[in-house]
């Protein structure tokens, strides 16, 4: 009797030592999490800026109005815009990635003036852009519009911080074409 009972007890440790071993066996995923690699660090783009000494660059900061449409230049070329739906952005200028990030230097609205300072709106931003709508009034469309082909408007913007001190200013050009040349 004794002997039947060590008989069965190694039975069932061998059963149960079987079944963990043809368990582990299996084609089957681990029903624990395999630890995430670390996700590799973005590169940060910084521009080259127009003017020495600024901390952000306007994109795009030339436009052509053309009687087919508003366009922009990126890098040289001209790509159609969609003025219901198209914002200027700012990008850090390269070298200023610290000044950036002072307080005093995060752009919360824009001050817009025209040719001889004229100051027109100050547009409180959403980090730091602000929609075409709000930077080309129609006056200015059909300023634009009555120039003759290649002739240009100047449109000054200020970056304003939250004191209303300004950071940095800049033109954003609107050329008139009579003809889109890319």
């Amino acid at each position: 009797m004794l002997q039947l009972q060590i008989m069965k007890r190694k039975n069932i440790i061998f059963l149960v030592l079987s079944t963990f071993v043809l368990g582990s066996c299996n084609d089957k995923e681990s029903p624990f999490p395999k630890p995430e690699p670390e996700p590799e660090p973005q590169p940060y783009t910084e521009y080259t800026c127009p003017k020495a000494g600024d901390i952000y660059r306007i994109a795009p900061d030339t436009l052509f109005v053309t009687r087919n449409g508003l366009y922009a230049s990126f890098n040289g070329e001209l790509e159609p815009i969609n003025p219901e739906n198209f914002q200027f952005s700012i990008a850090t200028c390269k070298g200023k990635f610290n000044d950036v990030l002072s307080a005093s230097n995060n752009p919360l609205s824009w001050e817009v003036f025209s040719e001889g300072k004229k100051i027109r709106d100050t547009i409180v931003t959403n980090q730091g852009t602000i929609r075409i709508g709000e930077l080309l009034l129609p006056k200015d469309i059909e300023e634009i519009i009555a120039l003759k082909d290649g002739e240009k408007l100047d449109i000054g913007v200020a970056l304003l911080n939250f004191n209303l001190d300004t950071i940095q200013t800049n033109t954003i050009t609107v050329y008139h074409r009579e003809e889109t040349k890319k």
